[in-house]
C-alpha cells in the first residue's frame, strides 16, 4: 500500500509542475489533467503493486476440549461430560481430559448440592474422584465437599 501512495503523491507533484506554465491560458485543460494523471498513476500502481489483503477469517471451529470447557463455563455439564467421555473412549487415557472431566463432574455435583439433591450430588462428586487424575489439584476440596454433603443429609434426617 505504501508504494501505491508514493506513486500517487509523486504523480500529483509532477502534474502540478507540468501544468503550472499553462494554468493561466488553459485552466479547464489543467483541471482535467490534474485529475486524470494521478488517477492513471493510481491505476498503474495498483497493477504493479497489488494490494494483498488477507481473506477475512471467521472464528476457527473449536476443538472438542474447548467446546467442553465452554459447556462447563455455561453450566451445561451433561454435554461437557458426554464430549469428554467420548474423547477418552476414542483416544484412550489422557490426563488433561480426565482432569477436565473430573472438574465437570465436580461442578455438576456442587450444583446438585446447592439444590439439596444429596444422592445426585454424592454420585457426581464420587464420579469426579473416580475419573480425575490422582494428583488433581482439587481432590482435597472434593473430598471435603463429599463429607459436607453427607453431613448435610444426616442433619436433615436428624431434623425430621
Amino acid at each position: 500500500m505504501i508504494p501505491i501512495i508514493i506513486c500517487v503523491v509523486l504523480s500529483g507533484i509532477i502534474t502540478l509542475l507540468l501544468i503550472a506554465p499553462i494554468m493561466q491560458s488553459k485552466p479547464r485543460t489543467c483541471y482535467i489533467l490534474m485529475i486524470l494523471i494521478p488517477m492513471t498513476s493510481f491505476a498503474g500502481a495498483l497493477a504493479v503493486f497489488p494490494v494483498n489483503t488477507p481473506p477475512p477469517r471467521g472464528n476457527p471451529p473449536l476443538s472438542a476440549p474447548e467446546r467442553a470447557e465452554r459447556h462447563i463455563k455455561q453450566g451445561t455439564f451433561l454435554p461437557a461430560i458426554q464430549i469428554l467421555t467420548q474423547i477418552l473412549d476414542e483416544k484412550g487415557p489422557n490426563e488433561a481430559i480426565s482432569l477436565q472431566l473430573g472438574r465437570a463432574y465436580f461442578a455438576k455435583g456442587l450444583l446438585h448440592a446447592e439444590h439439596n439433591e444429596k444422592s445426585a450430588a454424592l454420585e457426581n462428586l464420587r464420579q469426579a474422584i473416580e475419573v480425575s487424575p490422582k494428583d488433581a489439584f482439587f481432590l482435597v476440596d472434593l473430598q471435603h465437599f463429599i463429607t459436607r454433603v453427607e453431613v448435610m443429609g444426616q442433619d436433615k434426617e436428624a431434623a425430621e
